[in-house]
């Protein structure tokens, strides 16, 4: 394991950024009523721990591996089956290394903000991918450290989609890292309960006044808006932006009296769901 995955399976980046964050919320926040110990803050450590010291360390190298390996030979068989070209003759020259880093960090930048966009889409979507996400919406007070409730599933699901570029262009493992640790931190920016403004570029950068509504119990469009990870670029395009000058007054599930409220439950919830849609 390289010097980066160690530093970022330590967690060194979350240790030194977290005050950094808890300062500036207490500073300038959006919400001023909003406690520091809010409710439920307990589980967002609990989900934060599990997914991101316990499932990471478990999971690292079977990551770096699907990531790396196994995605790429599954989306060359279905590049294969959709398109005419075939795949042993197309693709066998493939992954490109680039000499360019430049060159690299914008193609890997918007071919990931485009996947991760329809890949958040459709776990607003569809049934099946819903049963994982909705973990991500019942927080009803959003932080820093909120962005960091998930299912670890959920991200599992979200890698195999946007491995695709890799099929074309070769990413070493340490490039992979350096991702994750922008993931995260952007993560922690976009949610955080810290009021700051980026002039012109907020209508078209992702945000946590833009994402605050991605939060909002109210979908302003049929399943949702604002799904983009990195830029807006895509939910202007595809008409699921909403933006109004402040944040919503109500964030979390619209019906939440469907969703256990247990985290014991809530770590069983979907594979429940699923047996419950078998049965019927």
């Amino acid at each position: 394991m390289n010097w980066l995955s160690e530093t970022f399976s330590h967690h060194w980046m979350f240790l030194l950024m977290g005050p950094v964050y808890i300062a500036l919320e207490a500073i300038r926040p959006i919400k001023r009523e909003q406690k520091l110990f809010r409710g439920e803050l307990g589980q967002d450590i609990f989900w934060y721990v599990l997914n991101n010291v316990y499932i990471d360390a478990l999971l690292y190298y079977a990551r770096v591996y699907i990531t790396l390996h196994l995605a790429p030979k599954i989306w060359a068989r279905v590049i294969g089956f959709i398109t005419p070209f075939s795949t042993e003759n197309f693709l066998s020259q493939f992954p490109t290394k680039l000499d360019s880093t430049f060159l690299l960090v914008i193609i890997i930048f918007f071919s990931r903000d485009f996947l991760s966009y329809w890949a958040h889409y459709f776990a607003h979507r569809l049934k099946f991918l819903w049963n994982f996400h909705i973990l991500h919406h019942s927080v009803k007070e959003l932080d820093w450290l909120s962005g960091h409730r998930s299912y670890w599933l959920d991200g599992l699901i979200f890698d195999l989609i946007i491995s695709l570029p890799l099929v074309f262009i070769e990413v070493s493992e340490e490039g992979l890292t350096l991702i994750a640790l922008w993931e995260t931190h952007l993560q922690f920016f976009i949610h955080t309960n810290y009021k700051y403004s980026l002039g012109y570029l907020g209508k078209w950068l992702n945000n946590n006044q833009i994402h605050w509504w991605h939060h909002s119990v109210r979908n302003h469009h049929k399943y949702g808006q604002n799904f983009g990870s990195y830029t807006l670029i895509w939910d202007r395009i595809f008409g699921t932006y909403y933006a109004e000058d402040n944040v919503p007054d109500a964030i979390g599930l619209n019906d939440p009296a469907s969703y256990p409220s247990n985290i014991i439950k809530r770590f069983f919830y979907p594979f429940t769901r699923l047996m419950n849609l078998f049965k019927k």
